[in-house]
């Protein structure tokens, strides 16, 4: 459908029913049905009809991108309708994460000199104080419980991940420290606490345990916030969990303006604590809700459509909706169910497949024709567990270049694996765990030298060792250390201030490096100060954390053009689209297994954590529509 025939037909939709723009409302939209569309022209109809003002209004979207985007629509839309570029530095569009800390800020004085850990920061923190949190008692206490640890994990990490997990739980349910069933995770969660303030940090749920409890106590704060922000707009309400659904409630009040835009079948973070009653029980919950279907797949052709409808339909517990077929039709071979005797097979395939693929004619959405590129195609993983390594392995034996989202990876690329190396050398980081947890000594400055020679434009080899141990001497005779000095001091002995490095050829290994001084940020930012010795603990934070945490090529946006095969994990594909997607290793059973940590599942809805065939349906679901 034609934009402008898109923002009339809506206009008038608008005007003939005033209840999608005031009151209660919740809005069901199936898989590429176009409900940023519908949102930003809502958004921007209330705006351009001055039925509330850019700051009485907020938009709550599941990822900072997608609020870019959406931000971006809505400034389009409000031109469209006013007829100039409006004003509307005031309206919020971002994460709930990202809300509750403006919200602290400008609200609670005492916040406004608190910066907020994202995952890799908060992981680089917690193993900075891990000996104060009483590590050993707490990894005592999972071997003595018979917690399972994940393969290939390290005691260090096993015990981080699962302290943080427990918190977050703790915070995110709304659960009283009682919910703990050890003494030493109770006392690790006061002293984790107590160091956040001393630090002046927030992670993701302190932020929102924070301004819920704030909201919670103070009515008269309440009261100014609820005066403040008038119509509440939330996207992806089917991943909301149970705080967020309270900060929800608090600020959307008994009498309203609260609009929620999702899809129940589209609930796949049940894992990391949403859940899916929200968006089963809001009618239900709020009054007067104006029910409104989105049921139409702009996105897919009828074959697609027909097959993840069956799929969907599987599932017992769901919101009955229509799922309508727009009007694309499928060629033959556009979907396949191939099965191999061997993984081996499964690859070879793969591999004959994308090269043949390259070139091939593709209609644009305009009509427009070009030959398929790289980007073009992505390869799908259940999770970085289902065997991603030969998948990798062999796109790397035939030449094709990958960007990796959601996996890992970062410290896998010979470039920043050559730069690992130094770092280990630097801090005479004498062990290095690979997968099989097998150690071997770091490798010294002649081999570093031989390896860095292939992938990087060094200096004569006599040069660079004397430079390599010129490097090491300056940094032993410091007192303070700035990682990211050091950082660049390395990239210059590898020569890259060199002309020739900086060309297309290299671009995945410029987007590598620049991930890599992301990790040193997330790693530094967390400590007062650094000194010689903490060359050796990031190294330890690269074995432990960033080696599985931190991605190759394009990182945390799969989208970013770059001439690169996108890998991805399942969940992180969700709003993007390919023209060419392939789905391997999917004979392989999911394993629901997971453990309660230092946590008592009986304290809360433990299984919703565990996840089922129904939510295994719900991932795959959004795969094929």
């Amino acid at each position: 459908m034609n934009k402008n025939n898109t923002l009339e037909k809506l206009i008038k939709e608008f005007e003939s029913e005033p209840r999608l723009t005031q009151g209660n409302l919740q809005i069901i939209a199936c898989a590429g049905s176009g409900k940023t569309e519908f949102v930003s022209t809502r958004v921007a109809y209330i705006v351009a009809k001055d039925l509330a003002k850019p700051e009485d209004i907020v938009a709550f979207t599941f990822t900072e991108r997608a609020a870019e985007e959406l931000k971006f629509r809505i400034r389009g839309k409000i031109k469209e309708l006013i007829g100039h570029q409006p004003d509307i530095g005031d309206l919020y569009v971002g994460t709930i994460h990202s809300f509750c800390y403006e919200l602290l800020k400008e609200f609670v004085s005492g916040y406004r000199g608190y910066d907020v850990l994202d995952e890799g920061k908060r992981y680089a923190f917690v193993s900075s104080i891990l000996n104060e949190l009483n590590y050993k008692e707490l990894k005592n206490w999972l071997i003595s419980s018979k917690q399972k640890k994940p393969p290939f994990s390290t005691d260090q990490t096993w015990v981080i991940n699962t302290f943080i997990k427990g918190y977050d739980i703790l915070r995110e349910e709304m659960l009283p420290l009682e919910a703990a069933k050890c003494n030493v995770f109770k006392k690790a969660v006061k002293i984790y606490e107590e160091k956040l303030r001393e630090r002046k940090f927030l992670d993701f749920s302190s932020l929102m345990h924070h301004a819920v409890k704030i909201l919670s106590e103070n009515k008269s704060l309440l009261g100014e916030v609820r005066k403040r922000f008038t119509h509440i707009t939330v996207d992806e309400y089917q991943d909301i969990n149970p705080i967020q659904e309270k900060l929800i409630q608090l600020l959307s009040g008994e009498n309203g303006n609260l609009c929620v835009v999702g899809d129940d079948d589209q609930s796949i973070y049940q894992w990391r604590g949403s859940t899916i009653e929200n968006i089963l029980t809001f009618q239900k919950r709020y009054k007067d809700v104006f029910v409104y279907y989105l049921p139409y797949n702009y996105r897919s052709t009828d074959s697609i459509i027909s097959l993840s409808k069956k799929l969907i339909e599987k599932n017992k517990h769901r919101l009955k909706k229509p799922i309508e077929i727009s009007g694309k039709k499928a060629e033959k071979g556009d979907i396949y169910k191939l099965s191999f005797q061997n993984q081996g097979d499964e690859i070879k395939f793969i591999i004959e497949r994308i090269k043949n693929l390259l070139g091939t004619e593709w209609t644009e959405k305009d009509g427009s024709k070009r030959g398929l590129v790289y980007p073009d195609i992505a390869l799908f993983f259940r999770s970085v567990k289902y065997g991603v390594r030969p998948y990798l392995d062999a796109l790397n034996e035939a030449g094709i270049p990958y960007a990796v989202s959601g996996i890992g990876g970062l410290f896998e690329s010979p470039e920043v694996n050559i730069i690992f190396s130094i770092f280990s050398y630097l801090g005479d980081f004498k062990k290095i765990w690979d997968e099989n947890k097998q150690i071997r000594d770091i490798p010294d400055n002649d081999t570093i030298f031989n390896e860095a020679k292939e992938h990087f434009p060094v200096s004569s080899r006599k040069q660079f060792i004397e430079s390599l141990q010129n490097l090491k001497n300056a940094v032993k005779k410091q007192k303070r250390l700035f990682l990211q000095d050091l950082y660049a001091n390395i990239l210059i002995l590898l020569g890259i201030n060199n002309d020739e490095f900086h060309n297309n050829a290299n671009e995945l290994q410029m987007y590598n490096l620049g991930r890599l001084s992301q990790a040193i940020s997330d790693y530094e930012g967390t400590r007062t100060y650094c000194t010689p010795k903490d060359i050796e603990r990031f190294c330890w934070f690269i074995i432990h954390y960033a080696r599985g945490s931190y991605d190759a090529g394009a990182g945390e946006d799969p989208t970013r053009i770059i001439n690169a095969i996108q890998v991805i994990t399942l969940h992180a594909t969700k709003g993007l689209g390919f023209p060419v997607v392939f789905m391997p290793h999917c004979a392989e059973k999911a394993s629901f297994e997971t453990t309660p940590g230092f946590l008592n599942p009986s304290k809360f809805d433990f299984n919703r954590y565990k996840g089922s065939i129904e939510d295994e349906r719900r991932l795959f679901y959004v795969q094929t529509s």
